[in-house]
């Protein structure tokens, strides 16, 4: 369980009713079941907010607060159950894969402002009606919205994956602007699902489709991840590279497009045995050329990580006796990451939380230490 308080009762206006956008204060906010969704956190705005899923009630709902006063500014009531696929967010607006009794319908929510559900996108009803639909990525702006999503077979069925878009806020039942099949790469596997994505360019993006053998045990041989970056032209989506499937065993959980360092960092995990005995695992960064995929590094590592991001075109681990590690993108493609965690392990770190040049450590009994780096 988890709880946000709020200093002071605060409210929001909201053009839906208030059974399904709700705008109550509440001194103190209880999450039953959190975790549902990766949380939305965004201190671009002004205010900044933070959105968590809420699993309590009958129905879902997303809630929404300030990042500056913790008050609680709206709940937007949702349909179905959520997927477990990562919400997409961009300009204060959210993509979140939602699953109701008749079909996978993708939610595009209105998070910054007073509205509710913008508009929703559905599986074309000439794909198989057991596929699942994950939310991919989400292009928004003042002066356009496009909605990517993925098409999915059912787990234990799965061949390829149907990557498709859809342009401004889409009514019921309207149909993709464009559609593009891309097939599973590692032999055998029949389940595969999105796990994230970011942005290239203006006219593309690169996102991460976890591949696996469902009757398989975890090995390095059964879970791989495919990085893919698409081109958005017009009307039509085209594959600009496709990552070596080899370089990628294991689970994507964080894509970071880098610029400057003409990089694309990935972070994900992986269980490294090769049968099965003990389980093997490790956390692994990668870096992958962002004109043509190709693998320039990756290192993996077996201590255990409390956290590992990429901030201010650093990467940044946070190890498990509280020791933290700051490497530039091209430093690290030339020597890796320091080793300087293995020494003198005199605490233990349960949770870390990276920011813009600090980290937040919480240790045992409560104790909470920031560090800089």
């Amino acid at each position: 369980m988890s709880s946000l308080s709020r200093p002071s009762p605060q409210t929001s206006g909201c053009s839906m009713t208030p059974s399904r956008c709700n705008t109550t204060p509440a001194s103190t906010k209880l999450f039953l079941h959190p975790g549902a969704l990766t949380p939305i956190l965004d201190n671009s705005l002004n205010p900044g907010l933070l959105a968590i899923a809420d699993l309590s009630g009958d129905s879902p709902e997303l809630c929404v607060f300030s990042l500056e006063y913790g008050t609680l500014l709206r709940t937007l009531w949702l349909y179905g159950d959520l997927a477990p696929c990562r919400p997409c967010y961009a300009a204060g607006r959210a993509l979140i894969a939602t699953t109701t009794p008749d079909k996978p319908e993708l939610f595009l929510l209105d998070v910054k402002g007073d509205g509710w559900i913008l508009g929703t996108a559905q599986l074309p009803s000439d794909l198989s009606q057991a596929a699942s639909l994950d939310a991919v990525h989400l292009k928004a702006n003042e002066d356009e919205i496009a909605i990517f999503g993925a098409a999915l077979a059912h787990p234990g069925q799965a061949d390829d994956i149907t990557l498709l878009l859809w342009r401004g806020i889409p009514p019921e039942d309207a149909q993709p602007a464009a559609r593009l099949v891309l097939p599973l790469r590692m032999p055998d596997a029949d389940t595969v699902t999105v796990t994230c994505s970011a942005s290239l360019t203006t006219s593309s993006f690169v996102f991460s489709a976890y591949e696996s053998v469902s009757d398989a045990i975890n090995t390095k041989y059964s879970r791989l991840s495919v990085v893919r970056a698409i081109d958005i032209n017009q009307d039509a989506l085209a594959l600009r590279w496709e990552a070596p499937p080899e370089a990628l065993p294991g689970h994507v959980s964080r894509l970071v497009h880098v610029p400057d360092a003409h990089a694309v960092v990935v972070i994900g995990s992986q269980n490294a045995r090769e049968n099965a005995e003990e389980n093997i695992s490790l956390t692994f960064v990668a870096v992958l050329d962002d004109e043509t995929g190709a693998l320039r590094r990756r290192e993996d590592i077996r201590e255990v990580v409390r956290a590992c991001r990429v901030v201010q075109g650093k990467v940044v681990c946070v190890w498990k006796n509280g020791e933290v590690s700051a490497v530039g993108i091209l430093e690290f493609v030339q020597r890796g990451l320091p080793l300087r965690h293995a020494d003198g392990a005199v605490a233990t770190v349960r949770r870390a939380g990276v920011l813009d040049g600090a980290v937040v450590l919480l240790g045992e009994a409560g104790k909470v230490t920031v560090k800089s780096w």
